[in-house]
């Protein structure tokens, strides 16, 4: 009878181990090909999905916290590669497809300004301080300058708008508010938005125990007031303000306009209007004066809306 050869061969065992060794490879090689697939080029931020307001569990990081993702409320849609600080303290956003302006606010802080040295600096508009509410007593006031500084900004040819510093504790005072900006705006052709500017003081001002929501609640009514009159609304804010104090999916229907300064801004939601320094140097500004970019142009909005 015929010995069996053995199945464990040198020769077998050197097949089988090539035959696991290429079993392997090929194995990782599919396992890393499909990551690379999935991996996205650069880092994108969360999907959001609607949940009462929030997201499911995605959240954005501010600080040290992290805080839920708002629903309903559009996300940044600017590359922060795009933002550039030019040498003169200016900064441009350095797209082929998004066009910017650049332009100043200012308030009786300031002294009396060259607004035709202004405009040939480059700038295209001013945000004008109209008025302000008082921080201890609540009364309303009109800037001491803005009359001076509408018709310079405007006999210069540039685009103007206003912002009103409230101080507001309720919707009655929000509407006060809006209604007094109206006043003293209607003799002059206002082509950038009409701002509600509500900043936090300390603990020891009128405001200093103010809730998220009534904060709210003046915020639209004010826009709405301003909105029934014929202006374009829009809402201050900065960080601080944007993430922990306004509820941005019930205010989203109006404009922001963000304050973050030192670079590019890394605010999670979108904005169309960005206030990027309070040291900015401009002709015609003894001081240093706040810089802004516009996203949207408002002049031409303005015009379709009195057409």
């Amino acid at each position: 009878m015929k010995r069996k050869r053995p199945f464990w061969t040198n020769r077998n065992i050197k097949t089988m181990a090539v035959i696991v060794v290429f079993s392997l490879a090929l194995t990782f090689s599919i396992i890393a090909g499909a990551r690379l697939i999935s991996r996205p080029d650069k880092e994108t931020k969360p999907i959001q999905t609607e949940d009462e307001g929030l997201s499911g569990g995605e959240e954005v990081k501010f600080g040290n916290e992290m805080l839920p993702v708002v629903g309903d409320v559009d996300k940044s849609s600017y590359d922060i590669n795009l933002f550039k600080q030019l040498e003169n303290g200016r900064m441009i956003y350095d797209s082929r497809t998004v066009k910017t302006w650049t332009g100043i606010d200012v308030s009786a802080h300031r002294d009396e300004i060259d607004w035709e040295a202004v405009k040939s600096d480059g700038v295209d508009f001013a945000m004008i301080r109209v008025g302000w509410r008082g921080n201890t007593e609540g009364k309303v006031n009109l800037d001491e300058y803005f009359h001076t500084n509408m018709k310079g900004a405007s006999e210069a040819g540039l685009e103007v708008g206003v912002y009103f510093y409230s101080q507001a504790i309720s919707k009655e005072e929000a509407v006060e508010e809006a209604e007094s900006v109206i006043d003293w705006i209607k003799e002059y052709k206002i082509t950038y938005p009409v701002v509600f500017d509500w900043e936090y003081v300390s603990a020891d001002a009128r405001t200093g125990t103010l809730s998220n929501e009534t904060l709210n609640e003046c915020a639209l009514a004010f826009c709405e007031t301003i909105e029934k009159a014929g202006y374009m609304p829009m809402i201050y804010f900065n960080l601080d303000m944007g993430y922990r104090r306004y509820d941005l999916a019930k205010i989203g229907k109006y404009d922001f306009w963000l304050a973050e300064y030192d670079g590019a801004p890394t605010f999670y939601y979108n904005f169309q209007m960005l206030q990027y320094t309070s040291g900015g140097t401009v002709k015609g500004c003894d001081e240093n004066v706040d810089l802004n970019l516009s996203f949207v142009d408002y002049a031409a909005r303005s015009k379709q809306r009195r057409g």
